[in-house]
């Protein structure tokens, strides 16, 4: 911007004093009003006219004003947070009120300085970023990147949370290998045994796992394997011994009636007949062995008068049972 010879005002008076701070505070006013002090114990200001307007243009209002009475009394009007200090220049913004941000008002001091050109660097500076348009921008600029900071935290959280739902699907993933491991190491070791203890284990164990402890309580196993059942089981080598092992547990336990599928029915000797029953008082029975299907095996089994279950043999619908 090109030298001007636009005058500035001389605040020397009381009167010329008020009619500035009348101007300063008016809410009419539409530009920038800057002040110059002078230099401690003289009447040279710390900038000259020509300078100032260098920087803010012939438009705005500029006054130089000198001496310590003034400027208390500008700070009267004022106040200490928006006053103007010896050595020193200041903005004044429109909108200006005694309870404004003094940051939206830069106060200059010279004695921060080291030259009267260094100075008015840092007067020009403070001036054109505390213009109300680039502050407007400054703050958009400074509210989008809170912004960016807070989508940033965010997707660091997001992350964080993804990384520990990972580190948790790991943890389970390897739970869940380990105990297929000990499932299949255990059940190479049940494979491993004869055909009678393989059943043993295994009905037990489908006792256990697939009644509640009530339920455990309310139906204990109470059964036998006859060697003509066990023969049965080994002579059969496509039935699956561990679906074959939760019947039984059924059956042992009195689950069966409660177990889809099983379908336990007394065995008659023909469609008149009454059940089949042994010297001993045993009845026997007869339900699917390892499906739903009509063609599956079936089993069959006695029911002692202690309601001990001994399982009998495995077999097709018509075998014929033979006590």
């Amino acid at each position: 911007m090109p030298v001007t010879n636009s005058p500035w005002i001389t605040v020397r008076k009381p009167a010329t004093l008020r009619s500035m701070i009348a101007w300063i505070l008016s809410v009419d006013r539409s530009e920038p009003v800057i002040v110059v002090s002078s230099v401690a114990g003289s009447d040279y200001p710390v900038l000259s006219c020509a300078q100032v307007r260098r920087v803010v243009g012939e438009a705005p209002r500029v006054y130089e004003l000198s001496g310590e009475f003034l400027l208390g009394r500008l700070e009267g009007a004022l106040g200490p947070r928006l006053a103007l200090r010896q050595e020193s220049a200041r903005v004044w913004w429109p909108g200006l009120t005694t309870s404004s941000d003094p940051g939206d008002h830069p106060l200059l001091l010279a004695m921060d300085s080291g030259s009267s050109e260094e100075f008015l660097e840092q007067f020009a500076r403070a001036f054109y970023l505390t213009r109300p348009l680039v502050k407007a921008e400054m703050n958009l600029v400074r509210d989008m990147a809170k912004v960016d900071d807070l989508e940033l935290a965010r997707a660091r959280k997001r992350a964080e949370a993804a990384e520990a739902s990972v580190r948790t699907a790991h943890r389970k993933r390897d739970i869940a290998l380990r105990k297929a491991e000990k499932v299949q190491a255990r059940a190479k070791e049940i494979a491993e045994l004869p055909v009678e203890e393989q059943l043993h284990v295994l009905i037990v164990r489908e006792w256990l796992e697939s009644l509640t402890v009530e339920d455990r309580r309310s139906h204990p196993l109470r059964y036998v394997l006859s060697q003509r059942f066990v023969d049965s089981v080994e002579s059969q080598s496509q039935l699956r011994i561990d679906r074959l092992a939760w019947v039984c547990s059924m059956v042992a336990c009195g689950f069966a009636t409660k177990s889809r599928g099983l379908e336990p029915h007394q065995l008659k000797g023909g469609a008149r007949s009454p059940q089949i029953e042994r010297s001993d008082g045993a009845k026997v029975w007869r339900c699917r062995a390892v499906g739903a299907m009509d063609g599956s095996p079936r089993l069959h089994y006695w029911i002692r008068s202690d309601q001990t279950v001994e399982f009998h043999q495995i077999g097709a619908h018509d075998d014929l049972m033979v006590p």
